[in-house]
């Protein structure tokens, strides 16, 4: 009996090293490890000022170029991704410039995963240090000169087009075989 049951389990560990184990490494070559920090080129479609912007909007991007992971394509031109505003202040009174702060997004490859990216963008409008100054210094002799301080200073735009690098937070494998 124990021969029998001994010759049963060698034979049921050949039939797995060899019908089974050729499986499993085949399924593995359809794996593709999309490396962290990967550099992926997008833009705006559409421009983007801290006027007409909130923290938390969700804006549209484009993939600007082909990127390639071992020789497969992962990520194509044109392909729509979305990145998160993490803050907008807009331009205001005292001349203070108005701010836009991009720091994540996601986009999605060839094989349908969508990547959580992450972006450094900042956007920064001009400030109008005349509007603090001249009330300061004024204010005294020719208080009309406060009325200086009404102007606002410039909002932070992000023109339409306009190319950032966005970069793969998680090195993440995917199936090549669903393409």
């Amino acid at each position: 009996m124990k021969k029998t049951i001994n010759l049963l389990l060698v034979m049921a560990l050949l039939f797995r090293c060899i019908f089974l184990m050729p499986l499993v490494s085949f399924a593995e070559s359809d794996k593709l490890k999309i490396p962290r920090l990967l550099s992926i080129p997008v833009s705006f479609q559409e421009p983007i000022t801290s006027n007409n912007i909130a923290s938390g909007d969700v804006i549209p991007v484009v993939i600007n170029k082909d990127i390639y992971v071992e020789d497969i394509l992962v990520f194509k031109r044109g392909t729509d991704g979305v990145v998160f505003i993490d803050s907008s202040k807009k331009g205001g009174r005292w001349g203070s410039a108005g701010k836009i702060k991009i720091t994540s997004g996601k986009l999605t490859d060839v094989f349908g995963t969508q990547h959580s990216v992450t972006i450094s963008e900042r956007e920064k409008g001009d400030s109008k240090p005349s509007a603090k100054i001249l009330p300061a210094i004024g204010a005294v002799v020719f208080w009309p000169l406060l009325l200086v301080g009404l102007r606002k200073g410039d909002q932070a735009v992000i023109p339409a087009g306009k190319i950032v690098y966005a970069f793969t937070t998680d090195s993440v494998k995917v199936d090549t075989s669903k393409n």
